[in-house]
């Protein structure tokens, strides 16, 4: 079987993100809450296979938490990714 690469650009990122064929927001969001959760400094590790979407879920995990936060200036499609989050 011949495997497919996605490419981790921006435009993957949150076209997979809003289109969800695999059902990780869900895990995306929760992630999210737990780093919200956190009180003080800390060390997370993601340990899967090559190809298994490490990439994708942190750089969604990014594209979520910036999204969220008012300091970050001309995030392309925050409110979409905000309502995406209510789901």
């Amino acid at each position: 079987m011949k495997a497919l690469d996605l490419l981790a650009t921006e435009e993957n990122i949150y076209t997979t993100f809003i289109d969800d064929a695999i059902g990780r927001d869900a895990d995306v969001f929760s992630f999210v809450s737990f780093l919200n959760s956190l009180d003080s400094g800390n060390v997370i590790a993601l340990n899967a296979r090559w190809g298994e979407g490490k990439t994708f879920f942190v750089k969604q995990t990014k594209l979520v938490l910036e999204a969220f936060n008012p300091y970050y200036e001309n995030i392309e499609h925050r409110e979409e990714i905000k309502k995406h989050g209510k789901n």
